[in-house]
């Protein structure tokens, strides 16, 4: 089953700036993903509080369509969740047509209350450790690609 049909979005509050450690490492993984779901990677920029950035993401979700799935926000008090979860919450999405949207706030993270307000958003941890923002990307990403490789019965997840 090749998995073409299925919509990702990933919404980051960060600074357009390159890394030399990080972007080659977040570029591998989106070419990864590429082959197997169309993603959509945007940022938005940061601001100084967690209740601005989480602001800045609302009036961002309402000038854009509104997600056919699930918004799916990161943070570290968010509900643990395991790779199969992931997949199968993949699967069932892409049956149902529903594109999922992630988004990861910068480094003071996000405000969740008026997150939690908008139409279908779940809270999920990568982590119970605070994660760098970058390496969060990257967990984000490599799980992402992990889940879509179960999917399609590749060899790149070995559990």
């Amino acid at each position: 089953m090749s998995l073409t049909t299925l919509s990702a979005k990933i919404y980051l509050a960060s600074f357009q700036h390159r890394e030399a450690l990080w972007d080659p490492l977040l570029n591998e993984y989106r070419k990864r993903i590429q082959k197997l779901a169309q993603l959509d990677w945007k940022v938005f920029k940061p601001t100084a509080s967690r209740l601005a950035s989480s602001q800045s993401f609302i009036k961002y979700y309402e000038k854009l369509n509104k997600p056919s799935g699930p918004v799916i926000i990161l943070d570290e008090h968010g509900s643990a969740v395991t790779t199969k979860l992931l997949s199968d919450k993949l699967l069932n999405w892409l049956d149902l047509g529903q594109a999922p949207t992630f988004l990861i706030g910068g480094a003071e993270g996000l405000e969740l209350e008026p997150l939690l307000k908008l139409p279908k958003v779940v809270c999920w941890s990568l982590s119970s450790l605070t994660l760098p923002h970058r390496l969060a990307q990257l967990t984000l990403l490599e799980q992402l690609y992990r889940a879509l490789t179960i999917i399609n019965h590749l060899p790149y997840h070995r559990a």
